[in-house]
């Protein structure tokens, strides 16, 4: 209950001379959400996420990052006992993150 059968991760990156970077998908396929009657149960449909970070040490210490998150804008869809029955379906799109880290 509330738990994929299926979850996986898998990346790709690249490190070298201060620089790095990270493509990543998240996979998790559909889950039993909740108890409703024979038939209309409520479904968590799969999910399929790419992610991407990137970074930038310009000393020991100091470094400047950006990050997208969900950049295949994967929907979160429920559906009611048969996947082609989709009860919601929430687009969230991407988002994204730029920052400067520091470190003593």
């Amino acid at each position: 209950f509330r738990q994929s059968d299926t979850i996986g991760n898998v990346a790709i990156f690249y490190e070298k001379y201060g620089f790095s970077a990270r493509l990543a998908l998240a996979h998790r396929s559909d889950y039993l959400e909740a108890l409703i009657a024979p038939g209309i149960d409520l479904y968590v449909s799969p999910r399929n996420q790419i992610d991407f970070k990137a970074s930038y040490e310009f000393r020991d210490g100091i470094e400047i990052f950006g990050s997208i998150l969900n950049l295949n804008d994967a929907p979160l869809e429920t559906f009611l006992g048969d996947p082609d029955r989709i009860s919601s379906r929430e687009i969230y799109s991407w988002s994204a993150a730029v920052g400067l880290n520091v470190r003593f």
